[in-house]
């Protein structure tokens, strides 16, 4: 219980917790990309906007597609 006592006492800056915002992001969303990048099946046959929203969606949204592509109805 000290040592979390102590992390949560520590001031961080904005510097700290954008670079750890980062860090935490970078896994997720490059799994994303090679979600979206395996699984182009999913992506509609428009192109432009509609398309680039599907692939935005798809990166953010993977965890959802994973499951719903594991556990079909």
């Amino acid at each position: 219980m000290d040592v979390l006592r102590g992390l949560l006492k520590h001031q961080f800056t904005v510097a700290e917790l954008i670079g750890l915002a980062v860090l935490l992001a970078t896994p997720y969303l490059v799994i994303g990309v090679l979600w979206v990048a395996t699984h182009t099946d999913r992506l509609p046959p428009a192109g432009g906007v509609r398309l680039v929203f599907s692939v935005l969606a798809s990166v953010l949204a993977w965890p959802v597609l994973l499951l719903s592509h594991a556990c079909p109805v």
